[in-house]
């Protein structure tokens, strides 16, 4: 039974109501630290973003990260086996649908 932190902002249809997704934007750090023992993934649906650090920290609690490819995650993230970066959020619901 896989669980989920959504990070960010995503549009209605792609949060969908399951006990396994669990959406948050503005978490405080701490809390997101606990998480990450809880989960099999974080996803980050930003479309801006600095460095993001729930990514960066989920990358170092060795949780599988799903994120939309921009420009800082890719730079930061192409060449981690941890990281699975998508063109789009429908491409990134179609593989979370099918894990």
């Amino acid at each position: 039974n896989r669980k989920f932190i959504f990070v960010g902002i995503a549009s209605d249809d792609f949060v969908k109501q399951n006990t396994n997704y669990i959406f948050m934007s503005g978490i405080e750090d701490d809390l997101l630290s606990l998480l990450y023992g809880k989960v099999n993934y974080v996803v980050s649906t930003s479309t801006d973003e600095g460095l993001c650090f729930p990514v960066k920290d989920a990358v170092h609690h060795c949780t599988k990260v799903l994120a939309l490819n921009i420009p800082v995650f890719d730079e930061l993230y192409k060449n981690n086996d941890l990281v699975t970066l998508f063109e789009n959020e429908q491409n990134m619901l179609k593989y979370i649908e099918n894990i």
